[in-house]
């Protein structure tokens, strides 16, 4: 039970994580360059950002469906490394806008690190629940 509990966390992690950089904590809008839009490097990010989102809710959906041991510790030693990813992305991997008071940088950033490190913490708690569990 514990187990399905932890997987369907990272599901949802990752759902939040995919949705909400391009729902609610989005990057800064595209500017307008005679003419056609013109985007920075954060949008770059947010894209990323989506991608690896995107592979967190997949693994969690496989965590979800499998019983077998070595699937689950594979699949969230996976998804932990893909939220420590995400958390690093914005600003250390892809650089965000020049200035700090961007939307990108005070609110794209916390949220998408908290995330990470949520989804990283909640692969570590599955991988021990699936280490001493007794299934095969």
């Amino acid at each position: 039970m514990k187990k399905k509990l932890t997987a369907f966390m990272i599901l949802l992690c990752g759902i939040v994580l995919t949705a909400g950089v391009n729902l609610l904590f989005t990057a800064c809008e595209p500017i307008c360059k005679d003419g056609a839009a013109a985007y920075m490097n954060c949008h770059n990010a947010q894209l990323a950002v989506t991608g690896v989102g995107a592979a967190i809710a997949l693994l969690g959906g496989l965590l979800a469906v499998t019983e077998k041991k070595l699937v689950n510790i594979s699949a969230a030693f996976l998804a932990g490394a893909a939220g420590i990813a995400a958390a690093v992305l914005p600003n250390t991997a892809i650089k965000l806008c020049m200035m700090t008071d961007m939307h990108c940088h005070s609110v794209m950033r916390p949220a998408v690190t908290v995330i990470g490190v949520l989804t990283a913490v909640v692969s570590g708690v599955h991988i021990i629940i699936a280490i001493r569990s007794e299934e095969r």
